[in-house]
């Protein structure tokens, strides 16, 4: 969106979400890994994020997050930090290294840089795919077909974004874009026929006109 699309600059209530998905961990001498295990409270809208979040508890603190598809309230989700010699099977929701997890897993709320919080996949409906690990680096294909290599330690949730038919949303009339802070563009920027006048159209390719020497003539 053009900074010029934006317009009556709307009062909205921001929830602040956790991506970094930290918190106290309990140490598991069966398994011998640290996890946390939060429970889902509740689920929530949040007027300024395509996506719904969750309220979740852990211990003495509740935060929100972004949910995931089927998330539902009274779910227990887990935070593992540690990379085992085998692949997890983690269930929707769960956040674990990228090392952790096997190839082919959909993610989402990815991290460019261990412990600075996700960055990308974090809009409504998308998810990405793990598609391998060289050299402890992990090669994930986010939702625009494009792969980015980060290191294998970096956090993601596994599953899909909620509220999928984010995209599938009718809008009914132009008022509504205004409602939602959307303002038309300008109509420089549309392309217009003979009938607005003057055609719009991309310039001829540029003709060079100075005949370089030949091989020969040297």
């Amino acid at each position: 969106m053009k900074p010029t699309e934006r317009a009556c600059l709307l009062r909205r209530r921001l929830l602040k979400c956790d991506t970094t998905r930290a918190g106290e961990t309990t140490y598991c001498p069966e398994s011998n890994v640290y996890a946390q295990s939060t429970e889902n409270t509740k689920l929530g809208l949040s007027a300024c994020r395509s996506a719904d979040i969750a309220l979740v508890a852990g211990g003495e603190r509740k935060r929100w997050i972004i949910a995931t598809e089927n998330m539902q309230a009274g779910d227990i989700i887990k935070t593992s930090g540690v990379i085992g010699r085998m692949a997890v099977s983690a269930n929707e929701g769960d956040a674990y290294p990228l090392g952790a997890l096997p190839v082919g897993t959909l993610v989402n709320n990815l991290e460019l840089r261990p412990g600075k919080g996700s960055e990308y996949i974090r809009a409504a409906g998308t998810s990405g795919v793990l598609l391998r690990k060289v050299n402890g680096t992990a090669i994930v294909q986010l939702p625009s077909k494009q792969q980015v290599q980060v290191l294998e330690t970096c956090m993601v949730t596994v599953g899909r974004i909620s509220n999928v038919d984010h995209n599938k949303r009718i809008i009914g009339k132009a008022g509504r874009n205004r409602w939602l802070g959307i303002r038309p563009s300008s109509g420089l920027w549309q392309r217009k026929g003979g009938w607005a006048g003057r055609k719009i159209k991309p310039l001829p390719p540029m003709k060079v006109y100075i005949n370089l020497p030949s091989v020969s003539a040297s």
